[in-house]
């Protein structure tokens, strides 16, 4: 679209350009625990508009509720979705279509993009469904949304605290997924032997010990620097072992970081 012209003094006018954000459009898709936050999201990375859902352990009546509230962003504008993605807090398979475990909600080797697509194209929406870990996506974000990261910062970690705690790490310039796109499981370090049971079956894993139902309790019990002492302990662990420029934390910590880190 044209955002007007101008002169050098010398030969034709110049005619400047810009693009226009609301010709296209994205959806985007937050696995929760109890609810999942779907946004639509034009060029210039902007919410336009967005609904809730009840996250159901059933895939296909999560699927199920899921179309139908993109079907309803989409219809808004009469318009089509350039491209879909889910970000599950679990492990992902490298081909971003399928979730190979999200034990909060049982996911287990769940083809979730395919069975979003089939759905979709029953109500005439056509479009690429992709699925990726929310550490994953989130680091990505901060990368390239968070002007207080400096560009010469080639190594990050970012701490998504949620349910549990998840873990995107952008090494020497891009983000690492190693050799099995299942990278940044620092979750499960054992923290506590004599900790709760973890969902692998391990005793004190470090997301046992940090997720956002645990702060709750240790804040409503006055415990804050406890938590922080089990938080402490598994992020000395990661920059201690990746050396990295900066550590993002996102997520259910961010609430209570004036209380915490009041310097």
């Amino acid at each position: 679209m044209s955002a007007g012209k101008t002169s050098s003094g010398l030969g034709k006018r110049q005619v400047l350009l810009s693009f226009n954000p609301g010709k296209a459009f994205v959806i985007s898709v937050d696995v929760g625990l109890a609810t999942t936050i779907v946004a639509r999201v034009d060029l210039s990375v902007n919410v336009t508009d967005k609904c809730e859902i009840g996250t159901s352990e059933s895939p296909e009546r999560f699927a199920c509720e899921l179309v139908d509230c993109i079907s309803d962003l989409c219809n808004k504008g009469n318009e089509l979705p350039s491209y879909l993605v889910i970000s599950a807090p679990g492990l992902v398979r490298g081909d971003l279509r399928t979730a190979i475990n999200v034990p909060l909600l049982h996911w287990v080797d769940l083809p979730l993009a395919e069975v979003v697509e089939n759905r979709l194209k029953l109500k005439g929406i056509e479009t690429t469904v992709t699925i990726n870990n929310d550490a994953k996506l989130g680091v990505l974000a901060e990368v390239a949304l968070n002007q207080d990261i400096p560009d010469r910062f080639r190594n990050i970690v970012y701490v998504l605290v949620k349910e549990g705690v998840g873990i995107g790490l952008f090494i020497n310039g891009s983000l690492y997924v190693g050799s099995n796109h299942i990278a940044g499981e620092f979750g499960h370090m054992s923290i506590d032997p004599d900790g709760p049971e973890c969902s692998c079956g391990r005793r004190g894993c470090w997301l046992t010990l940090v997720g956002s139902r645990e702060l709750e309790n240790l804040i409503r019990d006055n415990r804050l620097n406890d938590y922080l002492e089990f938080f402490s302990m598994g992020l000395l662990n990661i920059v201690n072992g990746l050396d990295p420029d900066m550590v993002v934390i996102s997520g259910a910590l961010e609430e209570y970081w004036t209380a915490s880190c009041p310097c």
